[in-house]
């Protein structure tokens, strides 16, 4: 092996060793709802068609004894892609949750606000959006669901409980 190949697949092993924790972050953000924001999918593609490029080297470099090397470059390029599928499913899983969310808050709107009633099963519908509020800092939509937490636990809405959560749900 020359001097060469050892510094090339020095460089391609750094860069795949460190994938593997790109790609746990990436996981682990998206799935517990963090979201992955901070990671740039322009930065994964620009790396793939470097590994691109590098291949392409490989093989018009006319030497057989470079072509090991393509491997080095495949796997580190399947994980590359591993990472910006995570980031592509993890997005636009987001981008679903936050149009649904504002889908179910203008059926609920309509409902709760024209009677001024909530009834059991609009609360669990109006925890889980305003959740997804309350993850962007909002505070009215934390208090509703720190109040929609409490009254869930015992399973139905009273009179008093069910005024107290359209107020809060119209500072929304």
């Amino acid at each position: 092996m020359e001097i060469s190949q050892f510094c090339e697949f020095f460089m391609l092993f750094a860069f795949g060793f460190s994938w593997p924790f790109a790609i746990a972050r990436t996981y682990k953000a998206g799935h517990s709802g963090a979201g992955v924001a901070g990671k740039s999918p322009m930065f994964m593609i620009i790396v793939l068609l470097g590994y691109v490029g590098g291949i392409l080297a490989r093989y018009l470099d006319a030497n057989a004894a470079n072509d090991w090397l393509c491997f080095v470059y495949v796997v580190d390029m399947m994980l590359v892609s591993t990472d910006l599928s995570l980031y592509l499913y993890y997005s636009s899983r987001a981008k679903r949750g936050a149009y649904d969310a504002e889908t179910v808050l203008r059926v609920l709107r309509r409902s709760v606000l024209a009677d001024g009633r909530v009834d059991a099963a609009e609360a669990e519908m109006l925890r889980r959006v305003a959740a997804v509020y309350a993850t962007k800092n909002n505070a009215a939509a934390a208090e509703l669901v720190t109040e929609l937490d409490q009254v869930l636990a015992d399973g139905k809405v009273t009179q008093e409980e069910s005024e107290r959560i359209a107020a809060l749900f119209a500072k929304i």
